[in-house]
């Protein structure tokens, strides 16, 4: 899978092309191109997590939403900050209802191959972690 994004005006740019799998093979030269918009494709990936929460499906939506929606799904655009500037990949939270607990399923496309594991990490640690934080500080706080 790759995804093609364009160059900044400046000429500048990061290559986002390291660590990529031994079947992949760069090309040793560009040729010149005369379009206003030059492009550069990076190889990207997938992710799939799960997570469970001890908490109503209702209650894990609203975290992440602030309308009152009746949805089981949440899609959107996403980058992390370390990304190329016009990269995003396309997130889809899934909430599927378990009784009192909720699993939160995570499928994540478009990452670059070279950012998949700090992405689920970042996911794992910074998303994941501080909700389940959240969820027991809002318990606390209800049962005072």
């Amino acid at each position: 899978m790759f995804k093609l994004l364009p160059l900044p005006a400046s000429g500048s740019f990061q290559l986002w092309v390291t660590n990529l799998p031994n079947n992949i093979a760069l090309q040793d030269s560009l040729s010149p191109i005369s379009l206003d918009v030059v492009c550069v494709k990076i190889p990207t990936v997938k992710i799939f997590l799960k997570e469970i929460f001890d908490t109503l499906a209702e209650e894990l939506y609203s975290i992440f939403v602030t309308k009152e929606l009746h949805s089981q799904r949440i899609v959107m655009k996403w980058r992390c900050r370390n990304w190329p500037e016009e990269h995003y990949a396309t997130v889809a939270l899934n909430f599927k209802d378990r009784g009192a607990q909720t699993e939160l399923q995570l499928e994540c496309k478009g990452v670059p191959v070279c950012c998949e594991d700090s992405t689920r990490q970042c996911w794992q640690k910074q998303h994941f972690e501080e909700i389940h934080v959240l969820l027991q500080q809002t318990n606390v706080n209800a049962n005072r």
